[in-house]
């Protein structure tokens, strides 16, 4: 509940916003950063590549990608994040590619995407320079992992079998993931690709980048978020509230009891197709307590 009190010695206005959330809506994201990261070669850096790669080389090394989502302005805070799901396109493979399962971890610490293999498909990047990731260091000149190859939470954000041109994440652990970056952007560190089994077969792919015309990495998340009140005050001897209406219609009511009483209805908002600041004013009694509610239609 939020109140405005002493506003006059003989006026007390409070007003209650019923606990409501939007209609479930859905965004697509591309990553804000992303690379990858080679046991083999553990000093250069492919931020700027076409693809990233995940699995094991046919030197039966490691290969991991690191990739960040921005939620900042895309899933207002305070949302209830419902689902996620990562599509993944693989853009090339080796002829004897074998059948693998990939993992997503969330990433622990922060890092650098850099430059190096502009433009190419394939390839293994260039040597680092300062403030770019690498299988040795998260930025590099800078800062180390902690452990070679990415620090990250061991417990397994989502897994998925993976044998065609399309990898796709989802699950509860995955959603999860978002919702903590939602309440919490600044430990927004991204997620770490692997492969369940290292150092094994030959199952590593390229997978389409952020960089990649065609074939970029796809995040939806599904979410709710929450009727937000912008304002609330006396306003030329009335009492207005401001909120962001979108998605449904609302209805505004007020009654001078808190718990008791008919509600009678201020006004009614119906449903747009585009977010909109709603202002609605009420005359103000002269008198006494009066107790405002937001209800969606």
């Amino acid at each position: 509940m939020n109140s405005l009190s002493s506003l006059a010695p003989s006026l007390c206005l409070l007003f209650a916003v019923l606990p409501v959330s939007l209609p479930a809506q859905v965004i697509t994201l591309t990553p804000v950063s992303d690379t990858a990261l080679f046991e083999q070669i553990p000093d250069n850096n492919l931020g700027a590549s076409q693809s990233v790669a995940v699995g094991n080389t046919a030197a039966e090394s490691a290969t991991r990608s690191l990739m960040k989502f921005d939620f900042r302005n895309a899933v207002p805070a305070g949302s209830t994040v419902t689902s996620a799901t990562l599509e993944l396109k693989v853009v090339r493979t080796s002829f004897l590619v074998e059948p693998a399962t990939f993992q997503i971890h969330r990433l622990t610490a922060d890092w650098g995407e850099g430059v190096k293999g502009a433009g190419a498909v394939t390839g293994t990047g260039t040597p680092a320079t300062a403030g770019e990731a690498t299988w040795n260091a998260r930025l590099s000149g800078q800062s180390v992992w902690a452990v070679v190859g990415g620090d990250f939470a061991p417990e397994v954000s989502a897994s998925t079998p993976v044998a065609g041109d399309t990898i796709s994440f989802s699950g509860a652990n995955l959603a999860a993931d978002v919702q903590r970056w939602v309440n919490d952007p600044d430990s927004n560190f991204g997620w770490l690709i692997k492969d369940q089994v290292e150092g094994l077969t030959t199952t590593a792919r390229r997978i389409g980048s952020r960089e990649h015309p065609s074939a970029q990495p796809k995040l939806t998340v599904q979410f709710e978020s929450p009727l937000r009140i912008l304002s609330s005050g006396l306003k030329e001897g009335k009492f207005c509230l401001k909120f962001m209406a979108q998605g449904r219609g609302y209805v505004v009511q007020a009654r001078e009891v808190v718990d008791s009483g008919e509600w009678q209805t201020v006004a009614t908002v119906p449903a747009a197709d585009v977010p909109a600041e709603v202002e609605i004013c009420d005359d103000a009694p002269a008198t006494g307590t009066k107790f405002y509610r937001v209800m969606e239609q």
